[in-house]
């Protein structure tokens, strides 16, 4: 198997991926409807690194015409995740910034379509280079431009007084950076004159995008949050407890730490857990809990 086969498959297991995270997310706000946009995008562009490079070898022209539709799929995500971070950082032009985003993506489109961007593509060592033609230069602005408005979008929502969009935007940054900073760094040294690939590196980063925005499309982050406190908590404590203090121990701690991510606000706890208040009453009274312990305290190994 060589080393384009194991680039292909690499991007089709992607493909995969994010096809399944998207039937898990309906375009039910304008944070669902753009990360759906930025999702599709990137399926297109892995479903065509596949192509292109499964057929490289063997078939030269048709992978051709795969590539040359992939750098056009890279148009459409670059300024759909522009799109997708405006809207996530609660931006008041983000209409504005989507129809900005589309008009650079239908003038690149048309410039590329004539043959002004990209003229062909040849192999070099374990990687596809583009021949660039006499536009190439815009494409590698606007790859960077685009990564650095994502960023800058995120960290002025991270200052907001909204402390659900400073969340998000949080949450958002991590997902986004490592995407990010393989474009931009790939564009320099490509700018350079060395040659690099993304044919690894890319998918992966991607798809980690995709996976960790879906449950804020979903406005499900709190919940995965929580499964992971649930979890290192239980890790953490589980080699000092019997067999017979396991259900306990599992929902004291389940209750510890919704009450420490909903700062001891015993409704929202309950909306968290699906029960009601007075449930929640009934066990902190049950396991000891008041609002100080859970600010300041460690679990206790033993109940």
């Amino acid at each position: 198997m060589d080393q384009f086969t194991i680039f292909g498959l690499a991007a089709l297991l992607a493909v995969c991926f994010k096809v399944l995270i998207l039937f898990q997310v309906r375009a039910t706000s304008q944070i669902s409807t753009a990360f759906v946009i930025a999702c599709m995008a990137l399926i297109m562009q892995n479903a065509l690194e596949f192509c292109g490079y499964i057929t490289f070898a063997s078939n030269p022209e048709s992978a051709t015409l795969f590539l040359h539709a992939l750098i056009i799929a890279l148009y459409f995500v670059c300024g759909s995740m522009v799109y997708l971070c405006a809207a996530i950082a609660g931006s008041r032009i983000t209409v504005q910034i989507g129809y900005l985003c589309g008009g650079s993506v239908a003038v690149l489109t048309l410039l590329h379509l004539f043959g002004f961007s990209v003229v062909g593509f040849h192999r070099t060592g374990y990687s596809i280079i583009s021949d660039p033609g006499p536009v190439y230069f815009l494409f590698q602005l606007f790859a960077p431009i685009c990564a650095l408005a994502c960023i800058a979008f995120l960290l002025r929502g991270l200052v907001s007084v909204d402390s659900n969009v400073a969340k998000r935007c949080r949450l958002a940054l991590i997902a986004v950076m490592p995407l990010c900073l393989i474009g931009i760094v790939v564009t320099i040294i490509r700018a350079m004159g060395f040659n690099s690939s993304t044919a690894i590196f890319m998918p992966i980063a991607s798809t980690f995008l995709v996976w960790l925005l879906m449950y804020e499309a979903r406005g499900d982050i709190v919940a995965v949050k929580l499964k992971w406190r649930f979890i290192w908590s239980i890790i953490k404590y589980a080699k000092d407890t019997s067999i017979d203090e396991w259900p306990e121990l599992t929902d004291r701690i389940q209750l510890i730490e919704a009450m420490r991510m909903c700062g001891n606000k015993r409704n929202q706890v309950a909306k968290m857990l699906k029960t009601s208040p007075s449930t929640i009453t009934r066990k902190c009274m049950k396991y000891g809990i008041d609002d100080a312990s859970v600010s300041i305290s460690a679990i206790p190994r033993k109940i």
